[in-house]
């Protein structure tokens, strides 16, 4: 499967200055604050919940569901990384 950014996701890694492309301009592109790696990491993230979402939409489970076990995990991983940092 191929990852193809869409212009909210530009947006989000600094690589689009604005939505759309301007009249007589064309597409703005503003230079990116993220390195290559970075960029394949947050894709790969992107991946990843894409897959965690279709998922549970699958199973009929509601976001506030999946938000609630995220942070859960999240103040989980959180609270080991503290007491083995």
């Amino acid at each position: 499967m191929n990852f193809r950014p869409d212009d909210d996701q530009l947006i989000g890694f600094s690589i689009r200055k604005t939505p759309g492309v301007s009249p007589g301009i064309g597409t703005v592109v503003a230079k990116s604050f993220l390195t290559p790696a970075q960029v394949s990491w947050m894709e790969l993230l992107n991946r990843q919940i894409e897959e965690l979402v279709v998922e549970a939409k699958r199973l009929l489970i509601d976001v506030d569901e999946v938000t609630a076990a995220i942070e859960k995990h999240w103040q989980r991983l959180s609270q080991h990384e503290e007491a083995h940092g």
